[in-house]
């Protein structure tokens, strides 16, 4: 079992206090203390030109607007400039941008304060961790449930933590988590058979693994479509809270 380092010191940021790893993922140190009427500007060379243009809008916090230096040249953008928030609002009708519901993304994250309680919380008797012995349990699962689904789920069983919670001796649940490079930051996918909803399974299964991968020094990151009210309201009831809407903004390539 991976044992990652201890959390280092939670900031505030916005409405609420969140691990270092959450704010070092997606808030430049210049950006920390900025209000939410305001927006930073981050140039990098990790964001290509084919990217576009992104948009994180802290709850509570400042606004991040990221691209590549030769999309900022062409859009009137200064690396580590400061703009209003409305000014970022206004890049989404921008021409030569567009914007796609399908890349406006929630980022919820466990609270500082909500932490401790979450790993203390007794565990649902039906759930419990996979292994690659419930592959045959897992298989009727992903049979059963609709491709759409599970390509939004994206639920692996070789993944770096996966739990499931059962009915009947049949798997009606399943969430796992894989870690995203080079940090803590362990994203969560989660589905639940239709015919076992709104039985609290899908809430046991995300409240086990993210109790788990707390209790190893993971950071649970919950991610879902910006109007997904219903798994948005999943995150909220496990603990998790809102930390920003991230929105991908494309570039327009005009044929000649």
């Amino acid at each position: 079992m991976v044992q990652y380092e201890e959390s280092r010191q939670p900031i505030e940021v916005g409405t609420a206090m969140y691990n270092l790893s959450v704010i070092e993922r997606w808030i430049p140190p210049a950006a920390r203390k900025l209000q939410s009427h305001q927006a930073f500007v981050a140039v990098t060379d990790h964001h290509g030109r084919d990217q576009g243009v992104s948009i994180l809008r802290v709850q509570g916090g400042p606004t991040i607007v990221t691209t590549s230096a030769e999309l900022a040249s062409q859009f009137g953008l200064r690396d580590s400039e400061i703009i209003t928030a409305q000014q970022a609002e206004h890049l989404v009708e921008t021409d030569g941008l567009a914007y796609d519901p399908q890349e406006h993304i929630r980022l919820l994250y466990v609270p500082e304060d909500r932490r401790a309680g979450m790993q203390e919380q007794e565990s649902d008797s039906r759930t419990r961790r996979l292994t690659q012995a419930d592959e045959k349990a897992f298989s009727d699962l992903t049979k059963a449930a609709p491709k759409t689904d599970l390509d939004e789920a994206l639920v692996e069983l070789d993944d770096w933590l996966v739990y499931g919670t059962f009915v009947n001796e049949s798997l009606a649940s399943v969430s796992s988590m894989y870690i995203l490079q080079d940090t803590q930051i362990a994203d969560i996918g989660v589905i639940t058979l239709s015919r076992a909803r709104r039985n609290g399974l899908a809430k046991a299964t995300v409240r086990a693994i993210t109790a788990d991968a707390l209790a190893q020094g993971a950071e649970p990151q919950y991610r879902c479509q910006f109007d997904n009210a219903a798994s948005t309201f999943l995150a909220s009831a496990v603990g998790f809270e809102l930390f920003a809407d991230w929105r991908k903004l494309s570039l327009v390539t005009h044929c000649s």
